[in-house]
């Protein structure tokens, strides 16, 4: 299996690195898998981080052991929607905001609570998400309550235990701090 954890952004949308935002070049990665009995191909499925264990578990062909979250795209290839948020937005003013997405092909959809801001993008017609649909597509209000329904099962973030205090100095080896 081959995938990455985000993407970058090269000022498609004004910014550059990544987490700032939750527009494709930032959350859309790859996930290959490869192996015996995997048929080759490309598939259009929506996969999310929380998919990556039990398609793991699928591809080296271990038998399920508990009924961990997710799914595999070897087992179900159902259509779903997928939520994405950050913590690390960037508003406007330059302050850190929360942001959340809720991606419904060919909709996505982006929230910025602390702007009380809606973007909504008909991928299908506007990969580059530059049209804001968000008060003209009928399909809005109900992704809107969708996102909201998502957005309130979401369970808090575990505390972070007392931990390593050479943490800073990695993270920021590896650019995650400035």
């Amino acid at each position: 299996m081959v995938t990455s954890d985000h993407g970058e952004e090269f000022q498609e949308h004004g910014r550059l690195l990544h987490r700032s935002q939750l527009y494709e070049e930032s959350i859309r990665v790859p996930l290959v898998i490869v192996g015996p009995g995997i048929r080759p191909g490309r598939r259009p499925d929506q996969v999310q981080g929380i998919d990556l264990f039990p398609n793991a578990r699928r591809a080296a062909r271990l038998r399920a052991t508990s009924s961990a979250p997710g799914r595999s795209l070897l087992d179900s290839p159902e259509a779903r929607p997928a939520m994405v948020e950050t913590a690390g937005g960037i508003a406007p003013d330059g302050s850190r905001i929360e942001l959340t997405t809720l991606r419904a092909p060919p909709w996505k959809l982006i929230h910025a609570p602390a702007l009380a801001r809606f973007e909504l993008y008909d991928l299908a017609h506007d990969p580059s998400e530059r049209e804001n649909r968000w008060a003209a597509a009928p399909q809005a209000a109900t992704l809107g309550a969708e996102l909201a329904a998502f957005a309130s099962r979401i369970p808090p973030a575990p505390s972070a235990p007392a931990g390593d205090p050479a943490l800073h100095s990695k993270l920021r080896a590896l650019g995650y701090v400035e």
